[in-house]
């Protein structure tokens, strides 16, 4: 069964990556109408040859003032290190920035599993997402583009299967796994970290404090987070100080002070136009994006719907209100920021609202009447290998009862195991749950009979 979904998992992250070829062949052969497209091959370039900014007096006046700022004779791009290391890594590696994109959209697919399956225990949801995920159409196109935000999805949710899976095994390494892939965003969309990060730590300290004090499970999984996490806060901190002179100041901003969030004139560069954004400019492009979201999913409004009777049916789950925070945490925050207005001219027709893009993860899930007592994928493994059925065990010392007891589900796990100094009761299987022993006949010919029971001396 398990062999089954990797199969399929495989297939589809090859699907996906040969789809990003295509897509680029077929419909972007010469990039898209984005031209951040060519900022961030130039800055892939500029490192290949050790630079991260160039003197001003040779190369000013062959693109400045364009998505650049100037620094003590130095020239250096508007954007944060992630992406343009990426391509150059994979220009040395691969041979080819292209390759390097489609393998980014063939990691999100099993990333997204891994995600999902942590969220839910459920290997069929897992693969579904995935599926969803790589037939979405906003995924298809910016898989085929040069820009940052399926590199930024991978890091998050690659980041979210770690973290998740930490709360399961209680390992420091997996904490540590999660900060370093929350590290790949932080490099590249440094805000969408924030609107990512801050529901999906929640969801772990609050997994991590079933079983221990709150302050203790939030101290156990944010030290080794941040452990993790460090390398891309420094890496982040030199780049800037290169950049601007200083380790807080980001360079799209230090270029113009006017690129920023918040209301009022803004301008995306020096020499171009400037613009008013208002409250009023910001709710018509919230709407003008959030309204291009069916076109741009799979399943369109039928998904949503489907997803909005998935909420209702899960509202007592937690991982379910992550996923909704996390969901209307980018609308939310990039309300604030006016670029919004640029995406929203283009978000039905164009690239989509490319923004929005982390809370498109599809979040489908086996719509159940009661979701609290869903049983992991893992547990009925587990079942399967030790034995279905009720459980047989034998007679006190004395008396002629053999006595039935029968499974009870608590949760998704077998809980509680019968004490083992009663004598004369031997338990013929570890993991079983009776709140009460149901008499049968004294017929001994009942003993070993059930499914599942194995003959032979059990523990006492």
């Amino acid at each position: 069964m398990v062999r089954r979904y990797r199969i399929g998992l495989v297939a589809l992250a090859a699907l996906s990556g040969v789809a990003s070829f295509i897509v680029y062949r077929t419909i972007f052969p010469l990039d898209s109408g984005d031209l951040d497209e060519g900022v961030y091959v130039f800055q892939a370039h500029m490192l290949l040859h050790g630079l991260v900014s160039l003197p001003a007096h040779q190369f000013g006046e062959f693109f400045r003032p364009w998505l650049s700022g100037q620094r003590a004779g130095r020239i250096f791009t508007e954007y944060q290190l992630g992406l343009p290391a990426f391509l150059a890594g994979a220009q040395l590696v691969l041979g080819s920035m292209r390759a390097g994109l489609a393998l980014v959209a063939g990691l999100n697919v099993i990333a997204i599993y891994g995600f999902t399956y942590e969220l839910f225990s459920k290997r069929r949801v897992a693969i579904m997402a995935s599926a969803f995920l790589a037939l979405s159409p906003i995924f298809l196109v910016h898989s085929a583009l040069v820009l940052t935000y399926p590199l930024s999805l991978l890091g998050l949710d690659a980041a979210g299967w770690a973290l998740l899976r930490a709360t399961r095994t209680r390992h420091s390494r997996d904490f540590v796994v999660g900060g370093l892939l929350l590290g790949i965003s932080l490099l590249t969309r440094p805000f969408d970290v924030l609107l990512f990060g801050v529901p999906l730590l929640a969801l772990t300290s609050y997994r991590m404090a079933r079983t221990q004090p709150w302050w203790q499970a939030a101290t156990r999984s944010a030290v080794p987070v941040a452990v993790g996490l460090l390398p891309a806060v420094v890496a982040t901190a030199w780049y800037n100080w290169q950049a601007t002179g200083s380790a807080t100041a980001f360079p799209n901003m230090t270029a113009d002070p006017l690129n920023t969030f918040g209301f009022g004139t803004r301008r995306l560069m020096e020499g171009q136009p400037t613009l008013s954004y208002t409250v009023g400019d910001a709710t018509r492009a919230l709407g003008t994006n959030a309204a291009a979201v069916p076109s741009w999913i799979f399943g369109g409004i039928f998904m949503l719907a489907l997803a909005a009777v998935g909420i209702i049916v899960a509202r007592r789950r937690a991982e379910t209100w992550a996923l909704v925070v996390i969901g209307l945490a980018f609308p939310i925050g990039y309300f604030f920021w006016w670029a919004t207005t640029l995406s929203g001219a283009t978000a039905k027709n164009g690239l989509g609202p490319q923004y929005y893009l982390p809370s498109f993860v599809p979040r489908c899930r086996r719509i159940r009447s009661d979701p609290a007592t869903a049983q992991p994928d893992h547990h009925r493994a587990r079942r399967r290998r030790a034995g279905g059925g009720d459980l047989v065990v034998g007679s006190r010392q004395g008396q002629g009862q053999p006595r039935i007891l029968p499974r009870v589900r608590t949760g998704g796990s077998f809980a509680a195991r019968r004490p083992r100094q009663r004598a004369g009761v031997r338990p013929l299987q570890r993991r079983a749950v009776h709140p009460r022993a149901v008499p049968v006949p004294p017929d001994r010919s009942l003993v070993g009979r059930q499914r599942g029971v194995r003959r032979g001396p059990g523990r006492s």
